[in-house]
C-alpha cells in the first residue's frame, strides 16, 4: 500500500531544530516568546499534515491550536509578568506535548501500514526526542514563573535560552554541573528527564534504527530471489 505523501517528518523535524535554535539564540522577550510559541503551534499543525489525519483529529487538536496562539499573543501583548510567562510557557509545552503525541501515533502508523521501517520513522523518533527536550525546558519556565523565584541555579540573563540549555544537558545525561536545580519540584523534574533521555535512548531510537537496517536488507534480499538468473 502506497503512503500519499503521508507519514513522512522531515520538515516536522526541521521546525523541531529550528523552533530549538531560536529558544537559544532570542532574547528573554515577550516577542521573542511569542515566536517560539508561533513556531510550536507550526511544528504540531506539520505533524498533522504529515499524518494525515482525520477531519476529527484536526478539529480537536485545530481548535486548541486555535485557541493557544490567541492567548499566547494576548499574553505576548501583555508585557514581561510572570503571570504572562506562565501563560506563554505553559501553552508552548502542551503544543509541544501534542506534537510528540501526534508524531508519535503517525510513526506507529506509519510502520503498521508500510509494514517496516523507514528513515521517516527515525526521523520521527528524533523529532520526539527533541520535542522532549523542549517539553522539560516549558516546564522549568513555567515552574519558575509560578514559584516567582529561580527553580534552577546558575542561570544568567538569558534565562530561557539557559532552561532550554540545561534541558538537554539534562536529557542526554551530560550533566556539566554550571546550572543546576534547587527546588524539589526541579529535583523531581530533571531525575525524570535524564531517566527518560536514556530509556528512550536504548531502547525506541536503537530499535528504530536497528530495524532500518533489517528492512534494508530483507529488501535487497527479496529484490535479488526476485531478479532472473
Amino acid at each position: 500500500m502506497e503512503l500519499r505523501g503521508s507519514y513522512r517528518y522531515g520538515l516536522v523535524l526541521m521546525l523541531t531544530l529550528l523552533s530549538t535554535g531560536v529558544q537559544m539564540a532570542l532574547p528573554n522577550t515577550p516577542p521573542s516568546w511569542l515566536v517560539q510559541a508561533l513556531l510550536m503551534a507550526a511544528t504540531v499543525i506539520t505533524a498533522l499534515f504529515a499524518e494525515d489525519a482525520t477531519r476529527a483529529q484536526w478539529r480537536r487538536v485545530g481548535g486548541f491550536i486555535g485557541f493557544s496562539v490567541i492567548a499566547l499573543v494576548v499574553a505576548a501583548i501583555a508585557g514581561e509578568g510572570q503571570t504572562e510567562r506562565a501563560i506563554v510557557f505553559g501553552l508552548s509545552g502542551i503544543l509541544a506535548v501534542s506534537g510528540a503525541v501526534v508524531v508519535t501515533r503517525g510513526i506507529v502508523g506509519g510502520i503498521r501500514i508500510e509494514r517496516r521501517v523507514t528513515l521517516h520513522s527515525v526521523m520521527g523518533a528524533l523529532t520526539v526526542y527533541l520535542l522532549a527536550g523542549l517539553i522539560f525546558a516549558f516546564a522549568y519556565s513555567t515552574m519558575d514563573a509560578i514559584a516567582g523565584t529561580a527553580v534552577l541555579r546558575g542561570l544568567g540573563t538569558n534565562q530561557h535560552a539557559e532552561e532550554v540549555y540545561f534541558s538537554f544537558i539534562t536529557l542526554t545525561t551530560v550533566g556539566y554541573g554550571d546550572i543546576a536545580p534547587i527546588s524539589s519540584a526541579a529535583r523531581m523534574t530533571s531525575a525524570l528527564e535524564a531517566l527518560f533521555g536514556q530509556l528512550y535512548l536504548v531502547t525506541i531510537v536503537a530499535v528504530i534504527v536497528s530495524n532500518v537496517s533489517a528492512s534494508g536488507r530483507f529488501e535487497a534480499k527479496r529484490g535479488k530471489q526476485a531478479s532472473p538468473d
